[in-house]
């Protein structure tokens, strides 16, 4: 009986990986910051001297989202005289007005954010 059971289990295992019902890859990831009320039209708007909080959306094959750890990543700033981004994803205005591009990749998949360094006193900014 045992030996039935045994077959039967390595057959589904099989089955399994076969069907590919067990793999779990990241397709692809979204860079997103924690506050959602600083984007704009895809753009996430901060005040000079200010930060932001990214997080790092992952898609799987097995059609499921997660939020990956920030410090699985890696960040980096398009133009860090606009803003630094540090290990774990916080993005912090150096100072003046201006854009850049928060890019961080994970395994081999990037993913990027426009930043909007601002001022509202000076011009209008969203939101």
């Amino acid at each position: 009986m045992s030996r039935k059971i045994l077959l039967l289990v390595v057959s589904l295992a099989a089955m399994l990986v076969a069907c590919g019902c067990g793999d779990n890859r990241l397709l692809s990831i979204q860079v997103v910051p924690v506050n959602p009320s600083l984007t704009t039209n895809n753009i996430v708007y901060i005040a000079p001297g200010g930060n932001v909080q990214y997080q790092i959306i992952g898609w799987y094959s097995n059609r499921n989202s997660q939020t990956i750890i920030g410090a699985h990543g890696h960040w980096s700033s398009s133009n860090t005289a606009i803003a630094t981004v540090d290990g774990n994803g916080l993005a912090t205005s150096a100072g003046p007005v201006g854009e850049t591009t928060v890019t961080v990749t994970v395994g081999g998949t990037k993913a990027t954010s426009i930043l909007s360094v601002c001022d509202p006193l000076v011009s209008f900014c969203p939101p």
